[in-house]
């Protein structure tokens, strides 16, 4: 599975940094005129939904930074795909021995 976004991690960073919770930079993101909740932006920062560029514009006005700062640093020598490669591939953590995963409950209609 792939992640969504790249600039999900350095979203949480950012807010971190400024002592913000989710809910709280969601609030100035609705102030900035973005129609967001918590939940979304929780899913925008595990990196699990795509962020348009016109979304993009909110972060970097809350932020107060410019666009090119919420993009992870790509080394110029780097292929574009292997890149993307190595940053988009979501790793998960492998099930210990002698360890089941969970069953789902199933959904009732």
């Amino acid at each position: 599975m792939l992640y969504k976004n790249l600039i999900g991690a350095e979203i949480r960073k950012r807010r971190d940094r400024l002592g913000w919770s989710q809910s709280d930079l969601a609030v100035r993101l609705q102030l900035a005129g973005w129609d967001i909740d918590r939940s979304q932006l929780s899913k925008i920062e595990c990196r699990l939904v795509h962020v348009s560029d016109f979304q993009q514009l909110y972060f970097v006005r809350v932020f107060k930074i410019s666009l090119d700062e919420l993009l992870p640093n790509v080394d110029p020598l780097e292929k574009i795909n292997d890149f993307l490669a190595r940053t988009m591939e979501r790793k998960r953590a492998p099930i210990p021995r002698g360890k089941k995963p969970k069953a789902r409950k199933p959904t009732q209609s």
